[in-house]
């Protein structure tokens, strides 16, 4: 790929990246240790999009399908993605022992499944929204993404620790109101007190919704 992007310079405008499995560590891995520095290497100021990145719900993975898809959105686009494509739309059969059988948002008879819920919450929350940046929480293992959209601030957090932790994160913020909005859309009201709001970071992801907000800092 890196002699392919060298040699075809000037007959692409866009390079398209496939990369499927887990969001931590896989994909991290691969796009901050080969993907990127490969891009540097061969002097590619393209953009990239993320075209063919999934995870598989085959033997009960339905959870973890979705929050690959929601993590691995979030993370492509603050690494400077321009696109991402899930695959695919539909499962390929019935077999739920058989990984290809089960890539798909909805099932092959068409009902969705939880990672179809979980994109509608991306498209309602995000669709329209810019990247700001990445909010450092002084621990690696926190995710905190920050967006904002007509006039609100959005903030995609989870916590990948291995231990299962879920970790308060207070916030400055001149938030008029804050809310929670869990992987299926689900919206909880959170306080905001003396221009501080707690979101928590966990293993599930959340996105905190800051309205009437022009700053959020940890």
């Amino acid at each position: 790929q890196e002699n392919a992007l060298r040699l075809g310079k000037g007959g692409y405008d866009i390079h398209a990246y496939h990369e499927h499995g887990d969001f931590h560590p896989h994909f991290v891995r691969m796009v901050e240790e080969r993907f990127l520095p490969m891009r540097k290497r061969a002097g590619v100021t393209e953009p990239w999009w993320a075209n063919e990145t999934a995870l598989t719900s085959s033997g009960g993975n339905e959870k973890p399908q979705a929050m690959a898809l929601y993590k691995k959105l979030i993370y492509a686009w603050s690494r400077g993605a321009v696109g991402y494509n899930w695959y695919d739309l539909r499962n390929d059969g019935f077999d739920v022992k058989n990984g290809e059988h089960n890539y798909g948002m909805i099932t092959n008879d068409f009902q969705p499944k939880a990672v179809y819920v979980a994109y509608n919450t991306l498209a309602g929350c995000f669709s329209g929204a810019q990247y700001l940046k990445r909010i450092d929480c002084k621990a690696p293992e926190l995710y905190v993404y920050l967006f904002s959209r007509g006039g609100e601030l959005l903030a995609g957090i989870w916590n990948e620790t291995n231990r299962g932790a879920t970790v308060p994160l207070h916030f400055s913020t001149d938030a008029a109101a804050a809310e929670a909005v869990d992987l299926m859309g689900n919206a909880r009201p959170l306080a905001v007190q003396g221009g501080i709001v707690v979101a928590e970071a966990g293993r599930d992801p959340v996105i905190l919704r800051l309205k009437k907000a022009s700053d959020c800092i940890w």
